[in-house]
């Protein structure tokens, strides 16, 4: 079994916060994090940061600043590396102080995010937020989850590399679904897994596509805990879904990893990660090239902490 802990970003000594994390492995088994955080904790701004953990390093080194816009903010970073060794970086530009101000844009970067392309505009309209990393399909299709604030959400999808991107079907229902997670299923059906933004609905919600993602099924109710955070999905390399939550309806405890061996119709193997009554939010979750699991996700919103395990270390204890 392996399992190790150890910190992305500590707390800087101004006491500026960070959040929204994401995780993904490079070309050269490197592993590359990025987040929003304030340029100052005087200042209302932010800004996306970044840190690299190379293959075989003990420490994860800070990369600095991978966007900053003067005199706006940006946030719920995204990161990517597509089928041709492009790393993307999607996020979303606030022109306000408010979630409703901001626009979706990418850019991207061919020497691992040290420097990175004129952004573009995804989603011109406002309001529309990044959260969950994209699928790559077998036919090279992008598959990007997006969300509104006002609570709707779909899919964007590129066939053609990224020049081109076209919407899904939108899912929606009263009072609205945010922060939507895509994985692949075993009979070529996407599975998307979302919370709805009611104050006391105690579980999170399923779709299904039968045709890559463009049209998506009505939503039915899961029998798994709405955290009232955002969730992580991946499908691993022997066919088994992990998943990243809080499982809990109430508090910010605990941070739990879950093994589903039936395409998510139940997930009996789980195992806490985090158990301190902190807030433990926005995880983040991969599987590298040798099969280890990569889970980044942020402690009361200073700093960043990453666990490496193998599934042997989550199916150790049931529960």
């Amino acid at each position: 079994m392996m399992y190790r802990k150890r910190l992305v970003h500590a707390p800087g000594s101004d006491g500026s916060e960070c959040h929204a994390v994401t995780l993904v492995e490079l070309e050269n088994g490197a592993l590359l994090c990025a987040w929003y955080a304030e340029t100052s904790a005087r200042s209302r701004e932010t800004a996306l940061y970044g840190a690299a953990l190379p293959s075989g390093a003990e420490d994860w080194i800070p990369y600095g600043t991978l966007k900053d816009m003067p005199s706006l903010s940006a946030g719920n970073p995204v990161l990517f590396l597509d089928g041709g060794g492009r790393l993307w970086l999607f996020y979303v530009t606030l022109f306000g102080d408010r979630w409703d101000t901001c626009q979706v844009r990418y850019t991207h970067s061919h020497d691992a995010g040290k420097t990175w392309s004129t952004p573009t505009i995804l989603h011109a309209d406002w309001g529309w937020m990044t959260g969950s990393k994209p699928l790559l399909r077998p036919d090279g299709a992008i598959l990007l989850p997006l969300y509104s604030v006002q609570g709707l959400a779909f899919v964007m999808r590129s066939e053609d590399g990224g020049k081109v991107w076209r919407p899904s079907s939108r899912i929606e229902t009263e009072p609205g679904v945010i922060q939507p997670t895509l994985v692949p299923l075993d009979n070529g059906r996407l599975l998307m897994y979302l919370r709805r933004k009611a104050p006391h609905d105690e579980v999170l919600w399923q779709a299904t596509s039968d045709d890559e993602g463009c049209t998506w099924s009505a939503l039915v109710r899961t029998r798994l805990p709405d955290p009232k955070a955002r969730i992580d999905l991946v499908r691993l390399s022997d066919g088994r879904l992990a998943l990243a939550l809080r499982d809990t309806t109430q508090g910010a405890a605990p941070l739990t990893l879950a093994l589903s061996e039936d395409e998510g119709a139940a997930w009996p193997c789980r195992r806490n990660v985090e158990t301190d009554a902190g807030e433990d939010t926005s995880p983040a979750l991969i599987q590298s090239r040798d099969g280890l699991l990569h889970l980044v996700y942020t402690c009361q919103r200073t700093q960043i902490a990453h666990i490496t395990c193998d599934i042997e270390w989550i199916r150790e204890h049931d529960g």
